[in-house]
């Protein structure tokens, strides 16, 4: 996955909500490269 770790906070290991990864995951996948 590209820039995983913008989406992964440091603190606590702890992933964000899954709907919020869907949500950038999608945005970088419709965005132009």
């Amino acid at each position: 996955v590209l820039a995983a770790d913008e989406f992964w906070p440091v603190n606590g290991g702890k992933a964000p909500d899954i709907g919020q990864v869907k949500q950038a995951i999608d945005a970088i996948l419709s965005s132009p490269r």
